[in-house]
């Protein structure tokens, strides 16, 4: 999200990082959990980091060795010191190699390999239109800028559904609890059961049309002018392409009107504002397509969404 704008804006520092280093993305909330072999190393790594407290979180960036020896770490999305500082560690690195062994099998308490015969795709959201307060600094302008990326798992009977020509009903509440959200400035918090109002999404000739309100407890009936913590009244629709009994195109846009924020998503604009998020089918060779949901952290409440 917005490291994409910030920290990886810079072509140069990407090259590093492709070319030299072997990058790697964690979510900390399972890497501080799990009780294995990776989690010790996680542990050893960010232990290293200087001025790192009980109180602190251990999200950051971090140069290590393949055996565990940080060679620096900070929690910053300044671009140019990224940059600085990937440099720096090369030069005292040099190219010596150092032998790691295999490690045993993981936690399985934090699995979340893709469900066999499912189907990966990229969820994209942006605020098109908003009253944006004043002009900002530089940093609020690449917060309203910013693009919030997810996956969307459709699973192996969902999408024999799709084959069929019959939008299922546990994709739908799984899109609407997980995936229509404000991410663009953070890690959002996600709709529950109770909060999806309405979602009627119907599937003809491979058109997807239909509508979706969502809205936390304290506005049940659903009055855009009511206080409502958060809401989004949308507008669905969408091309689902299935040959040869394979699902080959699913491109889906949902557009509406969605107000408030969450703990970690502050900054929104102050009025209702226009979001729209995009869905379409992942590139299952890319490396990226592989990273779960981000609602994913329990599989099964993921995906049965109830």
């Amino acid at each position: 999200m917005l490291d994409r704008a910030s920290s990886f804006h810079d072509q140069e520092t990407v090259d590093i990082l492709t070319k030299r280093y072997v990058p790697v993305a964690l979510d900390v909330f399972y890497e501080e959990r799990r009780k294995d072999a990776a989690g010790e190393l996680y542990w050893k790594i960010v232990k290293q980091r200087e001025n790192l407290t009980p109180d602190r979180t251990t999200q950051g960036f971090y140069i290590a060795t393949p055996d565990g020896r940080l060679l620096n770490g900070w929690n910053n999305r300044n671009g140019p010191r990224l940059k600085k500082r990937l440099k720096l560690a090369l030069n005292g690195y040099g190219e010596k190699k150092t032998n790691v062994a295999a490690t045993a099998k993981g936690d399985l308490r934090y699995e979340r390999s893709l469900p066999h015969g499912a189907v990966v795709v990229d969820v994209r959201s942006r605020i098109l239109k908003a009253a944006w307060e004043g002009e900002g600094s530089p940093w609020e302008k690449i917060r309203r800028q910013s693009i919030g990326r997810d996956h969307l798992w459709i699973t192996n009977a969902e999408r024999e559904e799709l084959v069929a020509e019959r939008w299922p009903a546990s994709l739908t509440r799984r899109l609407a609890r997980f995936h229509l959200i404000d991410n663009t400035r953070g890690e959002a918090p996600m709709w529950r059961i109770r909060e999806v109002h309405e979602a009627s999404l119907t599937l003809k000739g491979g058109l997807l049309t239909g509508r979706i309100r969502l809205s936390t407890d304290d506005n049940p009936n659903f009055h855009p002018d009511a206080a409502a913590e958060r809401f989004y009244n949308t507008a669905v629709r969408g091309v689902v392409t299935i040959k040869d009994g394979a699902l080959v195109r699913f491109d889906v846009v949902v557009r509406g009107t969605f107000f408030g924020e969450g703990r970690w998503t502050p900054g929104s604009p102050k009025k209702p504002f226009t979001l729209a998020v995009a869905f379409g089918l992942a590139n299952p060779k890319l490396a990226a397509s592989k990273v779960p949901p981000q609602a994913a952290r329990d599989l099964r409440s993921y995906l049965e969404a109830r």
